[in-house]
Formats: structure tokens, C-alpha cells, sequence
């Protein structure tokens, strides 16, 4: 089945759930929660997005090269440090004696470079430039990475409330396969019904294993930002609380500053 834009068997009604103002909740307590804890509790939607953000690699390489460069920047701003010299001149080298010929002497210098113009200044404010940069790129990743999150959460949770009502169904449909297999055996009754019982539960029994392979799916691609074990845990039943997106108009006039 395909994993890209699936066809639902059904779909609930989860249209207006993606929208809201973006949020970076970090929670880094989640680094601390007991191992049970991640297996049994439902995964809420902002321990996903703050488990994602504390793991995925990207991000902290790029918080890596960010702060390398604002360090640099100090660094690069500053003059280069001063060099000591030590030397002698005309020392004998049958004696050494430091004290048998007048000429002998011994040099102590002190150097100090100055780069050009504005050299220094200019330095730092390319490389803070490239820092900001970089700040820029994690920004975008981060974005990046909740968007992903956001998407394969919702998708399981819609999943999940699919395969709860359908299991609900396949227990009804059992029920009427017995009871038309009842009535049939008395005589009450006809044959065609007990099949159309049968065909109604193996067509639920069939939706429910295309549901299992979508939220297999689904819990695969969420695996690659917060883990297998944090996936693996049930989806939470509750959505996120978020704001309410502003007017259209105030949408269309702060898209040129996106």
C-alpha cells in the first residue's frame, strides 16, 4: 500500500487539526523520564516534537558549527598574540663564557603585529555573519523536523482511531455471522444472509490489516526522529490545545515576511 497521500477507507474529522502558530516546545526533563515510563504513557504530541529536537542529529551539528563560529568570531577580533624572542650574539664556543669576549650579547625582543586597516573588525563580522547563518539553517531544520513530526503523529493518531472502530465493527459483525448462523439453523433464516454476514466481516477483518500496514508505516518514518521505543508507544488521545490561526487577510499581508 502506499505510503505517500494514502487513500483512507474512511476519514475522520481531523481537517483544521494541522493549523496553529508554530511552537518549539523543548521539554528536556523528557531526557530524564524513566524507561517505563516511555513504554506505557500515550505519546502526546509535544513529547514527540521535543524528543525529535533533542535527538536528531542534524540539529546538533549545526548547533555545533554555530557556536564554533561565534567563538571564532572573538577570537578572529582580536590582535594576534604578542611573541617573545630570546637570542645571544658572538658567544665563544670553545668556553661559552658569556664574559670572555666584550662583543658577546644576548637579545630579548618583544614582537607585536598589527593587521591593516580594519582587518581585525571586518573578521569578526564575516564570521558573525557565517554564525548567523548557521543559526538561520538550524531555525529552518528545526521547522524542518517539527513539520515531519507533526504530520507522521497526526497521521497515526487518525490511524489508531481507525483501527479502534474498526475493531469495533469486526466485534459486531461476528455477533451477526452467529446469530445468522443461528437462525439458519433453525430454519428462520436463508443461506444468503449468513453469507452476506461472512463478506461484511471479512471485508472489516481486511480493512483493519490495511490499517496495521499504515500505521506500521507511519511509526517507521516517526522512528527516524524520536526512536523506535518512544514510536512504538500509543498515540495520545488528546490534540494539542493551539491558538487560533489569525484572519486570512492578516495571514496574506505576513506571507511576504515568511
Amino acid at each position: 500500500m502506499a505510503r505517500k497521500n494514502p487513500q483512507p477507507l474512511f476519514r475522520l474529522p481531523c481537517n483544521s487539526v494541522l493549523r496553529g502558530m508554530l511552537l518549539l516546545p523543548i521539554a528536556l526533563c523528557l531526557m530524564f523520564l524513566p524507561r517505563a515510563a516511555l513504554s506505557n504513557e500515550p505519546l502526546t504530541l509535544a513529547e514527540a516534537e521535543a524528543l525529535a529536537l533533542l535527538l536528531t542529529p542534524e540539529l546538533s551539528q549545526l548547533e555545533a558549527r554555530r557556536d564554533a563560529l561565534e567563538q571564532k568570531s572573538i577570537a578572529v577580533g582580536q590582535l594576534p598574540d604578542p611573541e617573545l624572542t630570546f637570542g645571544t650574539l658572538n658567544v665563544p664556543v670553545d668556553t661559552f663564557d658569556f664574559d670572555q669576549d666584550p662583543m658577546t650579547k644576548i637579545q630579548v625582543g618583544l614582537e607585536q603585529a598589527f593587521p591593516k586597516g580594519r582587518t581585525l573588525s571586518l573578521r569578526k563580522k564575516q564570521t558573525i555573519n557565517l554564525a548567523q547563518a548557521e543559526q538561520a539553517s538550524l531555525e529552518d531544520k528545526q521547522i524542518e523536523v517539527l513539520r515531519a513530526v507533526r504530520t507522521q503523529w497526526f497521521e497515526l493518531h487518525y490511524w489508531q482511531q481507525a483501527d479502534a472502530l474498526l475493531r469495533q465493527e469486526a466485534v459486531l459483525f461476528r455477533h451477526l455471522v452467529q446469530v445468522t448462523e443461528s437462525l439458519l439453523a433453525a430454519a428462520k433464516q436463508h443461506q444468503k444472509d449468513v453469507l452476506r454476514a461472512q463478506l461484511e466481516l471479512s471485508n472489516v477483518e481486511n480493512q483493519q490489516i490495511a490499517v496495521v500496514q499504515q500505521m506500521y508505516a507511519f511509526r517507521s518514518d516517526l522512528a527516524r526522529w524520536i526512536g523506535n521505543e518512544a514510536a512504538a508507544q500509543p498515540i495520545s488521545q488528546a490534540l494539542p490545545n493551539w491558538p487560533t490561526p489569525p484572519p486570512a487577510n492578516k495571514l496574506s499581508a505576513e506571507i511576504y515576511q515568511h
